[in-house]
């Protein structure tokens, strides 16, 4: 059904509508919120009349944000939280962050934001200016249309965390990226940095307390994760441990170029799981066969290879070193058997089609389905 638009008054009327019918007004109009009815039941041949739908008017509110060296702030994020009728308690809200949400929250340079699409209410208001210390605004009363002027406010530096980055052997490592994730009033948020040539980094705009987790990377190096870090520490040390890595050829037994060749990494039992990563795989090159397995942490392992059409081969006892590439040469993979056979059935030995074929091989280091098949 097409919509109808209301005249001078602000009244309608809708003609032709399905009797017994459960049925929600809907109204829209400009410089208002979306509004609507209660549900309503009509009967045969009733006519309801004396409907009001409450367009109620979205609020505004503006302000200026500068730190104490008066530098205006780049980024703003709001958090409201409406507060419940009677003893005083918030209760869930909305979260405005750019252009999304509820609200939007526009830059206008130099420190100025608007914020627009205010449900009128009461909330708990939170700024969040990014790299700064959140400002609270208590049981604010936005009435429908009000446009808010908070003028202009001085925000404090948040807490900061710096230190080194180093390799196993105390190198510095330059250009490794840290990222920082904390809560902010309920919301995980995080800040990245940057190592320097001294392997030196400088995380600002923290929160006081603890991270929920630091995590650390850089290329030719495994992954350094740690959580409940303290804000505040000026000589913080992260290790890096080199990785190493491992190549080779694989080849089919038949002189066919080999196609789909993979080499996955297995730990030994009891060795070293690679960065929490129980399964590591390089995809080879087709009609090459040659793979390099990267990133790998030190210890033992078995390689897994395969190749479509063969029978997966296990490497077993490759040791991986630090900051190295260990060859393991080259090594040819047997052609895959094939079995062929009918399906039928059993009352009277016709051929069913469709049968979906699985097979299961244990043994030989192969676990799982190797294939299925349409009859």
């Amino acid at each position: 059904m097409n919509a109808i638009f209301t005249d001078e008054k602000g009244q309608f009327t809708l003609r032709g509508l399905p009797a017994g019918e459960r049925l929600k007004l809907f109204a829209n109009a400009s410089e208002h919120r979306a509004a609507e009815s209660e549900t309503l039941t009509l009967g045969e041949g009733a006519v309801l009349g004396g409907i009001t739908i409450v367009h109620r008017r979205p609020a505004s509110a503006k302000v200026r944000l500068v730190d104490v060296d008066d530098v205006p702030v780049g980024a703003l994020d709001v958090l409201w939280l409406a507060v419940k009728e009677g003893p005083r308690k918030s209760e869930g809200g909305f979260r405005v962050a750019g252009f999304e949400g509820l609200t939007v929250v526009e830059s206008e340079g130099q420190g100025r934001f608007a914020i627009s699409q205010i449900e009128p209410g009461r909330y708990d208001v939170t700024l969040l200016p990014d790299g700064y210390q959140a400002i609270r605004i208590e049981g604010l009363n936005v009435p429908a249309g009000a446009r808010l002027d908070w003028g202009t406010r001085i925000v404090q530096p948040g807490a900061t965390l710096s230190g080194y980055v180093v390799n196993d052997l105390g190198d510095a490592i330059e250009k490794a990226t840290l990222r920082a994730t904390y809560l902010r009033e309920g919301t995980a948020t995080s800040r990245t940095a940057t190592s320097e040539t001294d392997g030196r980094f400088v995380l600002g705009g923290l929160p006081d307390g603890a991270l929920l987790w630091l995590r650390v990377e850089a290329e030719g190096h495994g992954p350094f994760m740690e959580q409940d870090v303290g804000t505040g520490q000026s000589d913080y040390e992260v290790t890096l441990e080199r990785v190493g890595a491992i190549t080779g050829i694989v080849s089919l037994e038949s002189g066919d170029p080999p196609e789909g060749v993979t080499a996955t990494l297995e730990p030994v039992a009891g060795g070293p799981i690679s960065f929490g990563r129980r399964k590591q795989e390089a995809v080879g090159a087709d009609g090459d066969g040659r793979f390099e397995i990267k990133d790998a942490a030190p210890g033992d392992y078995h390689v897994r290879l395969t190749a479509k059409g063969a029978r997966p081969l296990r490497v077993k006892g490759v040791t991986v070193t630090a900051g190295d590439s260990i060859d393991i040469g080259t090594h040819r993979l047997e052609q895959g058997r094939s079995i062929s056979g009918s399906v039928l059935d059993a009352r009277n030995g016709a051929p069913v089609t469709g049968a979906a074929i699985n097979v299961e091989a244990r043994g030989g280091g192969l676990t799982g389905s190797i294939s299925s098949l349409g009859a």
